[in-house]
C-alpha cells in the first residue's frame, strides 16, 4: 500500500510539471448525472473521487446550505415536485408537501430563506417565491404576469436575480426569449432589467462581493459575455471572435472569471477561458463538450468533458497559472452542476 501511495504521488508530480502539484478537491463534491430518462444526484468522494449515488432517481435541481451544512433538492413525488433536505450526517427528509411543482431552490446566505421557482402544473407559468426555512410559508417575489425562472441570491443576500420569459423574440432567434432582472430582496422592487435574449442554461453568476453579475446575451447570431457593475451601473462586454460564450463563474476573490467558449466556428463548447483584467486566455479541450466549470480555489478550476460516443464524462482540474490539467476520473453519463461545501 505504501509503494502504491508513493507511485501515485510521483505520477501526480509528473502530470503537473516542474514538481508543482495541481490542487485537487480536498472535500467530497456533488454533481447531477443525466441519462435520457432522469437525473441522479451523485457525490465524488475523496481521496480517489469514486462516485456514489446520493439520490438515485428524478433529481431536477439542488443547492448546498453553506451555513447549515445541508443539501436541498427537488424531485417528483405523487404527481408533483417537492423539496427534500439532507442534513449533514442524516437521512433524506421530505421538506414540502404542496400541490405544486417546486424547482431550483437556493438557500439564502444566512440560511433563513429559500428562493425557488413554482408552477401549478408541469407546463404552466412559473413564479418566483421566497420560502421561510422554518415555517415553510411562501410569498411571491413579484406579482407580474410573466413566467419567471431560475432565481439566484447575491452572496450578500441583498438581491435576487431571475429570468422573465418574453412574448416575442427577434426574427432570427429560435429559442425562448428571457430578460434578466435584479430585485432588492428587502423591498421586492426591481432595480435593473437587461433586455434579452439572455442565455437560460447557465444564465448568471454573482461575484463574491455582490458588486458584479455576469450573464450571456444573444446578439448578431451568438452569445456574448456581459459583466455588469452594480455600483457603477456599467455594462462591459467581453470581446470574442464570433462564437458562443457560456458558463461564467467567478473565483472566490473576484479577480478572475472562468467561462466556456465554442472553438472557432464549431457549435461545441470546447474551450475554457480565464478572464483577468478584461483579457481572456483560452485553452482548447480538443473538441470535447464542456459540461460545467467550478472553482476549487483561486488558481484551480474543476470541469467536466463529455464524450457523446462513449456516453461518459471526464472530470478534470486545471491550474490556471500553469495551464496544466489532471484527470480525476471518467464516469458514465453526462455530469454537470458541480458543487461542494466550503
Amino acid at each position: 500500500m505504501k509503494n502504491k501511495s508513493i507511485l501515485f504521488l510521483l505520477i501526480t508530480v509528473l502530470l503537473c510539471g516542474c514538481g508543482k502539484q495541481i490542487h485537487s478537491p480536498q472535500k467530497n463534491f456533488f454533481a447531477l448525472r443525466h441519462d435520457p430518462l432522469s437525473s441522479e444526484l451523485v457525490a465524488l468522494v475523496v481521496p480517489r473521487y469514486e462516485i456514489e449515488s446520493v439520490v438515485l432517481f428524478g433529481v431536477t435541481s439542488y443547492d448546498l446550505n453553506q451555513n447549515g451544512q445541508s443539501l436541498i433538492y427537488s424531485a417528483p413525488l405523487s404527481d408533483y415536485e417537492q423539496l427534500f433536505i439532507i442534513p449533514k450526517g442524516e437521512a433524506i427528509q421530505q421538506f414540502t408537501d404542496v400541490k405544486k411543482f417546486l424547482r431550483y431552490p437556493q438557500i439564502s446566505p444566512d440560511g433563513g430563506k429559500i428562493v425557488l421557482e413554482t408552477r401549478d402544473d408541469f407546463f404552466g407559468k412559473s413564479q418566483i417565491m421566497i420560502m421561510d426555512s422554518l415555517s415553510k410559508k411562501m410569498d411571491a417575489l413579484l406579482t407580474d404576469n410573466t413566467s419567471d425562472i431560475y432565481p439566484r441570491w447575491s452572496p450578500d443576500g441583498n438581491f435576487i436575480s431571475f429570468l422573465s420569459q418574453q412574448a416575442s423574440c427577434p426574427d432570427n432567434y429560435t429559442g425562448s426569449c428571457f430578460d434578466l432582472s435584479i430585485v432588492s430582496a428587502k423591498s421586492k422592487q426591481i432595480i435593473k432589467t437587461f433586455s434579452g435574449p439572455i442565455e437560460d442554461y447557465f444564465p448568471v453568476s454573482w461575484s463574491p462581493d455582490s458588486n458584479e453579475i455576469i450573464f450571456f446575451r444573444w446578439e448578431n447570431g451568438f452569445y456574448h459575455l456581459i459583466n455588469y457593475d452594480l455600483d457603477k451601473n456599467v455594462e462591459i462586454e467581453v470581446q470574442n471572435s464570433g462564437t458562443d460564450d457560456e458558463m461564467g463563474v467567478w473565483s472566490s476573490k473576484s479577480n478572475q472569471l472562468a467561462f466556456a467558449r465554442a472553438f472557432e466556428d464549431s457549435q461545441t463548447i470546447s474551450e475554457i477561458c480565464i478572464l483577468e483584467n478584461q483579457i481572456a486566455t483560452c485553452i482548447d479541450q480538443k473538441g470535447s463538450e464542456i459540461t460545467d466549470i467550478f472553482w476549487i480555489d483561486d488558481q484551480t478550476i474543476l470541469y467536466g468533458l463529455y464524450d457523446k460516443t462513449g456516453d461518459a464524462t471526464t472530470v478534470k482540474v486545471l491550474d490556471t497559472t500553469t495551464q496544466k490539467n489532471m484527470a480525476l476520473g471518467v464516469y458514465s453519463g453526462y455530469l454537470d452542476s458541480f458543487e461542494t461545501l466550503k
